[in-house]
């Protein structure tokens, strides 16, 4: 069903929405995080360390991220260009990407069901031309024209 990404300070509160969705949610790979994983393994489906990347990007349609921690997440930024479906918090760091048509938000645990299911049911959506924001020669011609700007100021 999907990837999930997730800070070790936020594990918890990603378990209490899984708890509270009864999804399995299949992961790969290892780290600090791994001993969490098997300590809960009804909630997920633990793939091992992946093998092929690509194929496994390819396997999923839903990008979950429960973090309120980070800035601008850009992981979350990498799901909307894969034109993955996007399940984030409903925060601050999150504002920015309240607007596209494939990201679904969740407040708390007890929202992430009802948010995950509506990204479940949605169908995936085309391209968003919103997104030619976060192309990098856009990010590099949008920040060139700051600085000129700035140094006009000067």
């Amino acid at each position: 069903m999907g990837k999930i990404d997730v800070v070790h300070k936020c594990l918890d509160f990603m378990l209490k929405c899984l708890k509270n969705s009864n999804a399995r949610i299949d992961i790969y790979g290892d780290g600090e995080n791994l001993e969490f994983l098997r300590s809960n393994l009804n909630h997920f489906n633990y793939k091992g360390i992946s093998t092929d990347v690509a194929q496994d990007l390819k396997s999923y349609d839903i990008y979950i991220s429960t973090s309120d921690l980070e800035g601008v997440c850009t992981t979350t930024i990498e799901g909307l260009l894969m034109h993955k479906k996007v399940l984030i918090r409903n925060c601050p760091c999150n504002e920015i990407f309240s607007n596209f048509s494939n990201v679904f938000l969740f407040d708390d645990e007890n929202d992430f069901p009802i948010s995950l299911e509506k990204a479940k049911e949605a169908p995936l959506i085309p391209r968003d031309e919103k997104l030619d924001q976060f192309r990098w020669e856009n990010c590099n011609s949008n920040l060139l024209k700051i600085l000129s700007n700035k140094s006009e100021i000067n």
